[in-house]
């Protein structure tokens, strides 16, 4: 007889014990990424849209990019033909000098009143604050440029952003003083919402493809060894991010090929691990398919080759903040 595959299994409540029992013992460090601000900022996708269409207008009589002309811009972009990482980049070199100003304020007023967004409210950011109460977070490293975490953190317990040039100077990466603040390490630089607006060197943002590139390939830099430190010697959950970067997977596979002490977890929900199309089928249908099936399987068996050990708490985003609460009461 053919195994039935169309049911997944929920049942979070070991591994939360778990990840809260290891945490306890060792230490938990928090891995967020754009997942944990989804309420408060547009999608990685529709930002790059909103800047494009703004580089577009502004720079509607010039001559483009190099050999691409405006037309031309335009052109792709409304094809679709053109990759996330790619379009960062002509969104950098279309706004010149004033790209910082404009990543910031779309990044912090692009949702405003934006109606695609209203129905699909997570709260996950309010259940990681509610989480980072306990002294048992250790530290926090943040794959987002923006300032919401800090600004609520900052309201329950002493913490601090380390971020840019100054986190390599002042040697943070490694020393930082444990219970005295809760550190929180901006991998991929820091844009906050009304401090002064950095010069390009110091905000070090990871945006345009030159950038990451700077920013993979260079081993030694705070970035990496700060990752590396909290991957291999302390409890490490995973937030909001979706680990299919392949400087992440770098950092998990140098992570476990150099004395590996540490255990790691990820929260997914079903909605993160099937694509849009796929997962309203499967949530319609209450099951899903033998292929959906197999695909999730291929995607956690993969991370498990990293020690990454994934949670799927439910069907839906909210689910992930529900267990995120959960986590936080085993810590009260």
């Amino acid at each position: 007889m053919k195994k039935d595959n169309s049911q997944i299994e929920f049942n979070p409540e070991q591994e939360l014990e778990n990840i809260a029992t290891l945490g306890e013992q060792n230490g938990l460090v928090l891995f967020l990424g754009a997942g944990v601000t989804a309420d408060n900022v547009l999608t990685w996708n529709d930002l790059l849209d909103e800047l494009l269409k703004r580089a577009l207008q502004v720079r509607s009589e010039s001559n483009g990019v190099g050999g691409l002309d405006v037309q031309d811009i335009e052109t792709l972009a409304e094809s679709k033909d053109i990759t996330p990482e790619r379009k960062a980049t002509l969104v950098k070199r279309l706004f010149g000098k004033s790209y910082l100003s404009q990543l910031r304020h779309y990044l912090y007023n692009g949702k405003k009143d934006d109606e695609r967004y209203k129905s699909s409210k997570t709260h996950l950011l309010d259940a990681v604050v509610k989480l980072c109460e306990s002294p048992n977070i250790i530290a926090i490293v943040n794959y987002n440029f923006d300032d919401f975490l800090f600004e609520e953190l900052k309201k329950i317990r002493k913490c601090r952003v380390i971020a840019g040039q100054q986190a390599h100077e002042r040697g943070f990466t490694t020393k930082y003083p444990k219970k005295i603040f809760l550190p929180i390490f901006h991998i991929h630089g820091y844009l906050p919402k009304s401090d002064r607006l950095p010069i390009e060197k110091e905000s070090a943002l990871v945006f345009a493809q030159d950038e990451y590139f700077q920013n993979m390939f260079a081993p030694f830099s705070w970035q990496t060894t700060t990752q590396l430190h909290f991957l291999r010697n302390y409890t490490v959950l995973f937030i909001g991010t979706s680990l299919s970067d392949a400087n992440m997977a770098r950092m998990l596979h140098h992570a476990i090929n150099t004395e590996p002490t540490a255990t790691k977890f990820a929260l997914f929900s079903l909605e993160d691990l099937l694509s849009g199309t796929q997962f309203k089928i499967a949530m319609k249908n209450q099951q899903v398919t033998p292929v959906q099936r197999a695909s999730i399987k291929l995607r956690t068996t993969i991370l498990d080759d990293f020690d990454v050990k994934v949670v799927i708490p439910g069907w839906k985003r909210v689910d992930v903040t529900c267990a995120v609460e959960r986590l936080a009461k085993k810590y009260e």
